[in-house]
C-alpha cells in the first residue's frame, strides 16, 4: 500500500513536470501557419492537462521552472525537502527550501551574510 501511494504521489508531480517542460522547451522553428497551429495545439493540450489535474497555479508553475535549472545534488535535496507534498509545491515552499539551504551550506564568500528573501516571497 505504501508503494502504491508513493507511486501515485510521484506520478502527479511527474505529470505536472512533463507538461511544464513541454511548454518551456517548445521551439517555434518558423513563422508559418503550420508551425503556429502545431504550437497552439501543444499549448492547448498541456494547459488542459494542467487544468484537469488541478495544477495550473502560478506558484507551482514557477517552482517547476526552478526545478529545471537545478543541478543533481540540489534537486536531490529539493526532492527530500518537498516529498511531503502530493502536488508540486508553490513558490513559497521553494523559497523556504532556499532559505533552509542557505542556512546550512557554507558560504564561499566570508563577506556574504545570509538574508531571508523579503521581496518576491512576501508580496502574496
Amino acid at each position: 500500500m505504501v508503494n502504491f501511494l508513493k507511486a501515485k504521489f510521484e506520478q502527479k508531480r511527474l505529470v505536472h513536470k512533463s507538461h511544464v517542460k513541454a511548454l518551456l522547451f517548445n521551439k517555434i522553428s518558423s513563422h508559418s501557419y503550420d508551425e503556429l497551429d502545431k504550437t497552439q495545439a501543444l499549448w492547448r493540450k498541456h494547459i488542459v492537462g494542467l487544468e484537469k489535474s488541478g495544477q495550473l497555479e502560478t506558484g507551482a508553475l514557477l517552482t517547476s521552472i526552478a526545478e529545471t535549472s537545478m543541478n543533481e545534488s540540489t534537486y536531490a535535496e529539493w526532492a527530500k525537502f518537498s516529498s511531503k507534498y502530493s502536488k508540486v509545491p508553490d513558490i513559497k515552499i521553494f523559497k523556504e527550501f532556499l532559505d533552509e539551504q542557505l542556512k546550512v551550506l557554507p558560504s564561499k564568500s566570508k563577506s556574504v551574510k545570509y538574508q531571508p528573501c523579503k521581496s518576491y516571497c512576501t508580496s502574496r
